[in-house]
């Protein structure tokens, strides 16, 4: 039998043994003595063409040693994972081998943990498989959702993935009251009962008092957050404080950027992440997701947007010097924070943006083709459809505020294709499997976000080979600013524009199908005065939580 990690776990090698019993049969009795005197024979070294040599005592010592501790582990993981893959039998389809480690991992740690995965891996599948456990041993599970959106998306998941288990379903946010009317949370959450129960909950929702005073707590309680990074906010952190036996967190990105506090708390909580994580190169490698272009488009600032630029980077500087602030670490500093964010808006919504992205349709669109750009606000999703619609480019919008339908405008988008211009909105959850393009204009140095967007346009689909990455770099203006009064005022300024786009532009090449991108990239940063450094984040960057303050 291979006795190693290759041999036995579920990832590794095709591997089988053969077992005879001696008293069975008179053939397997020949068998069983043939393969006593072919073992006696190898290990007295007396087997033709095999060399046994000893270990010496302190060769052993040290294989004992170092093996003792992985051996138990391994087979614990071994048998965590065929326990997993026994209790899914009843589902949809199987799981994936990236799936059912997190579940072993998700079961040896108590059930509790984050899972780590990739956008668009499959966490909620992952997630379903976990509630599914939960049900089975006699317990009920509690799923939050940040939005209304992903409450009918988890809806209809729930339903069909647990088909089999004929779950009883409640729904609390978006309208839907009953649970408040009806006092039904309590009895939902309570342990016992007749069949399965599920409440499924928005975050806005779950974070209130009134909610979270009725749930009963107890060991049999799975508690599945969705994007659990958000539970970090100090708005959501109330939900930490939920008593549940059973937790399990999803995120792409659990580690909240800027926000070591929020971060410390949701790993406090759910336990850790599970081992192993599944990145997004892991999930392009096997296929789960589909390998991407990646083009990236120079946009300079204008001289007021650069001045305006500089002017807040010297306000910022002022405020961490008062303080003895670490930007890094700006939670605490509620006005640093503010000015954080309003210097990334300056990058996100320069002007050049506009006619970049009218010249990156016009030159790439093609009837029949799903297109997504990403924008930084509403002003803006208006201005770039109308240079659109200028350039004879009919679009779709995707906002908070729009007129009709978000989800009718999706389905539009998905049967008959076309260019949505959206808003953030689309960043976390929402499956547009046959979106193929993407142009991003709201340029975020927080990495959940811009990991998220380039994961929208990865899901696999029929006949969609490769996905195409655009990217609006903003750099620094060529003119003079009126505040360069040294000669070496524009290198300045340029490593501190690019330096902190540089962490998303790198990742995104270094991730790319195509070579040349990350040629492209040193392109960019040579001709503005910027040196390459693989997996550099300048510091500084506004790589920093945000969505307490934002509109959208």
């Amino acid at each position: 039998m291979n006795e190693t990690y290759l041999g036995l776990a579920a990832d590794g090698n095709i591997e089988s043994i053969d077992v005879f019993a001696s008293w069975l049969d008179p053939r397997d009795a020949r068998r069983t003595e043939k393969s006593r005197e072919r073992f006696e024979l190898l290990w007295h070294d007396r087997a033709q063409g095999v060399r046994v040599q000893p270990l010496s005592d302190d060769a052993m010592s040290r294989v004992r040693e170092a093996g003792a501790e992985d051996w138990e582990v391994l087979v614990d993981e071994v048998i965590a994972e065929a326990s997993v893959r026994a209790k899914s039998s009843g589902a949809r389809s199987s799981l994936r081998d990236h799936q059912v480690q997190a579940l072993a991992s998700w079961e040896l740690n108590n059930r509790r943990g984050l899972v780590e995965h990739a956008t668009g891996s499959g966490k909620t599948y992952t997630a379903i498989n976990a509630i599914r456990a939960a049900l089975e041993d006699g317990g009920n599970a509690l799923v939050v959702v940040p939005s209304a959106l992903l409450l009918g998306q988890w809806q209809r998941e729930l339903g069909e993935g647990l088909r089999d288990l004929e779950p009883k379903l409640l729904l609390a946010g978006d309208g839907h009251e009953d649970w408040r009317r009806q006092e039904l949370l309590r009895p939902w959450s309570a342990p016992g009962g007749s069949g399965a129960r599920i409440i499924l909950a928005t975050m806005q929702t779950a974070c209130t008092d009134g909610f979270r005073n009725r749930l009963y707590p107890h060991d049999r309680l799975l508690f599945v957050a969705d994007e659990a990074h958000r539970l970090g906010s100090l708005k959501a952190r109330s939900l930490l404080t939920i008593s549940a036996g059973w937790r399990l967190g999803l995120s792409a990105t659990p580690r909240r950027a800027g926000d070591a506090e929020g971060t410390s708390a949701i790993l406090d909580y759910f336990g850790g992440i599970l081992k192993p994580a599944y990145s997004l190169a892991d999930a392009i490698r096997d296929r789960v997701l589909t390998p991407y272009t990646y083009h990236p488009h120079t946009a300079p600032l204008t001289g007021p947007e650069q001045a305006e630029y500089e002017d807040i980077t010297r306000r910022i500087r002022r405020e961490s010097a008062r303080n003895a602030t670490d930007f890094g670490d700006i939670e605490s500093n509620e006005r640093l924070r503010r000015l954080a964010i309003a210097r990334a808006r300056i990058l996100k919504q320069a002007s050049a943006k506009v006619d970049l992205a009218r010249r990156v349709l016009v030159d790439h669109w093609q009837d029949g083709q799903r297109w997504i750009v990403y924008c930084d606000s509403i002003q803006q999703v208006q201005q770039v459809r109308a240079a659109l619609s200028g350039a004879g480019i009919p679009s779709l919008e995707y906002h908070s505020e729009m007129d009709g339908s978000r989800e009718a405008t999706l389905v539009e988008l998905e049967l008959n294709g076309g260019v949505l211009v959206s808003v953030r909105c689309l960043d976390e959850g929402v499956d547009l499997p046959a979106v193929s393009h993407a142009l991003i204009l709201a340029s975020s140095r927080n990495p959940r976000e811009f990991i998220q967007r380039r994961g929208r346009i990865l899901r696999r689909h029929p006949g969609k080979i490769y996905a195409r990455l655009h990217d609006a770099v903003t750099t620094p203006s060529v003119e003079k600013s009126e505040h360069a009064s040294s000669p070496n005022f524009r290198r300045r300024d340029a490593d501190r524009l690019l330096a902190g786009e540089l962490g998303r532009v790198l990742d995104f090449a270094g991730g790319a199908a195509n070579p040349q991108a990350m040629t492209e990239v040193e392109r960019i940063c040579i001709e503005h005065g910027v040196q390459v450094v693989a997996n550099h984040v300048a510091d500084g960057a506004e790589g920093i939580e945000s969505e307490d303050y934002d509109d959208e």
